[in-house]
């Protein structure tokens, strides 16, 4: 409309000049034909409608607990093709709207407090689900079930009793976290002057709780900056001898009252050392917390190795560790491996000697069985792995390429208890047994030692495989993508960090999951949502699942179907905390 306006204004414009031209000159005397009656003026005709550009976003918000509608929730709706996220607030119904969206994809996060934050088509610890709008797409619907959230609530008291204000507050729980596990926080608050906090929208889990003085943080010495630990639950400075709090859906934990404990971080520092006093060429050092059932082993982050095998940890907090280090002095290749354990209570250790000594050699033959002869091939990828059952990948080793002829060998292993397993098998494939001397070590971990030669190990690979498949639901029949499916043997001999009849599945947007691999045996399989993937299923952990979980035969090669509703697993607690 502002072209059309502007033409108006031209048009009259040279009209007014013309008439003034003709006023200025006299008519001649002689008679004129009428004047032509005047033009009228058009205005342009408006453009062709066009179909918009942009796209609606909309759908409803529920409750996961009966499915009720969410009024007044806040709808954030953000894409790196808009400047600002869109906030729009529910009905009455639940129903919300966000239009003039232009084309590319969005993620949708619903806010409502009693609930637990949500991204629209995210498991509790999967990736947020992206929606995409084409150009024109004037609609789509994304409904979102919001989670019923737990509160924790307690206390934080100073080192002498007294209520520590403005204590930072965290719930944690393990995760893995670029391939490594690590504790990472759920929810923060802050105590007021009474000492007290409260931590509200939750999922329900099992949480560790641990505070901390922002007073402490960004501080230092003349050495550097110092990075101070928090206390957990029940008032521990080390992580293994913590309590974590179980929160339910809906509910307050029962009181969770601990002191503070202010214990300076220590620096740890040594020198690694050939065995036969040779120049180190390569060498890598690791420093990692002992754990147990219910916590994984997190290393040191805070390091410094010199290329003569001088290291400093710096930033430890209290706490037993286990120093592993590996180096070579010849360009074969050729590891030595040396380990110290130590306990770090707030002062600075110096002069640690590791010496590296030489690691087993372990060699032998791959066999194939199966209905499917082998495409060799397919297997030139595959690799031994000696796994270090302690849980600390450090101390894996893999195998050379395994020959035409099935002969595979080891270099060098970290001395320790270790299992065999076999690492790039194509689908369909599965490890049937490890057999060293004619005795099955499949599942039962064989110690090496430094130096030490085992040959005539055969490691038998079948093409006959078991799995479980299905669908997990809650009471009403909806899928729960943020469930945990655990799948473990009967006999509680088998429940170790390192067995291969223990597998972990996490089911996917419509609830379906599926565990491959299984060797044939009796089973428990149960599917729950107070686990994370994270949980180290040690027998612990196993011992407290049994009791509430399903039997499930499984048989080489024939797939098995079981749907699963989600358990909750009422543990026994104590004063409402769980061990």
């Amino acid at each position: 409309m502002r072209t059309a306006r502007h033409t108006w204004i031209l048009c009259g414009v040279a009209l007014t000049i013309y008439a003034v031209a003709c006023a200025s000159n006299p008519p001649p005397a002689s008679p004129s034909p009428a004047a032509p009656p005047p033009q009228a003026v058009v205005a342009p005709a408006p453009p062709a409608r066009v179909a918009p550009s942009t796209g609606v976003l909309a759908g409803r918000v529920t409750s996961a607990a009966g499915g009720a509608p969410v009024a007044r929730a806040r709808v954030l709706v953000a894409s790196p093709a808009l400047a600002e996220a869109r906030v729009a607030l529910t009905d009455a119904d639940g129903r919300y709207r966000v239009a003039e969206l232009p084309a590319g994809r969005f993620t949708i996060t619903v806010i409502k407090t009693g609930f637990v934050t949500t991204v629209f088509g995210r498991p509790t610890t999967g990736a947020p689900l992206e929606v995409e709008l084409t150009a024109g797409q004037q609609s789509l619907s994304a409904d979102v079930e919001l989670p019923v959230a737990g509160t924790i609530a307690g206390r934080i008291a100073d080192e002498d009793g007294t209520p520590l204000a403005r204590a930072r507050v965290s719930a944690v729980r393990p995760r893995f976290q670029d391939g490594e596990e690590t504790l990472v926080v759920t929810g923060s608050a802050f105590t007021d002057d009474r000492g007290e906090f409260r931590i509200d929208g939750l999922p329900p889990a099992l949480y560790f709780v641990a505070a901390a003085d922002p007073a402490f943080d960004q501080v230092g010495d003349a050495s550097g900056p110092l990075e101070y630990s928090p206390t957990y639950f029940p008032g521990t400075v080390f992580p293994d001898e913590a309590t974590r709090v179980k929160v339910e859906a809906g509910r307050v934990t029962p009181p969770v009252e601990f002191g503070l404990q202010i214990v300076r971080p220590a620096r740890v520092r040594g020198q690694l050392i050939a065995s036969d006093g040779r120049q180190l060429l390569a060498v890598a050092v690791v420093m990692t917390a002992q754990h147990d059932d219910q916590l994984a082993a997190m290393p040191i982050r805070d390091v410094t190795l010199e290329p003569d095998g001088t290291f400093l940890f710096r930033n430890v907090p209290p706490g037993r560790y286990v120093i592993r280090a590996r180096g070579e002095t010849d360009r074969a290749g050729n590891s030595l491996f040396g380990r110290f354990s130590l306990d770090v209570q707030g002062r600075d250790i110096e002069h640690v000697r590791i010496t590296l000594n030489p690691g087993a050699r372990l060699s032998g033959r791959v066999d194939f069985a199966g209905r499917t002869p082998p495409d060799r091939d397919a297997f030139a990828a595959v690799r031994l792995q000696a796994v270090a059952v302690d849980g600390v990948t450090f101390g894996d080793a893999l195998s050379d390429p395994i020959q035409p002829d099935g002969d595979f060998r080891f270099r060098a292993i970290m001395p320790g208890a270790h299992v065999l397993r076999v690492r790039g098998l194509p689908g369909g494939w599965g490890l049937q047994g490890v057999f060293v001397m004619g005795r099955e070590v499949t599942d039962v971990p064989f110690s090496l030692d430094g130096g030490q030669q085992v040959s005539n190990v055969v490691v038998v690979i079948s093409s006959v495989t078991a799995s479980v498949s299905g669908r997990v639901t809650d009471a009403a029949d909806r899928p729960r993508p943020d469930a945990l499916v655990v799948v473990f043997p009967i006999d509680p001999a088998l429940w170790t960090r390192y067995s291969r009849h223990v597998r972990r599945a996490r089911p996917d947007l419509d609830g379906r999951y599926r565990v491959t691999g299984l060797p044939a045996g009796e089973y428990l399989i149960i599917a729950t949502d107070e686990l994370d993937e994270a949980d180290v299923l040690g027998p612990t952990t196993l011992e407290r699942l049994s009791g509430r979980a399903g039997r499930l035969t499984v048989t080489a090669g024939e797939p098995q179907t079981r749907d699963l509703r989600v358990t909750a697993l009422r543990a026994q607690a104590v004063n409402g905390h769980e061990p």
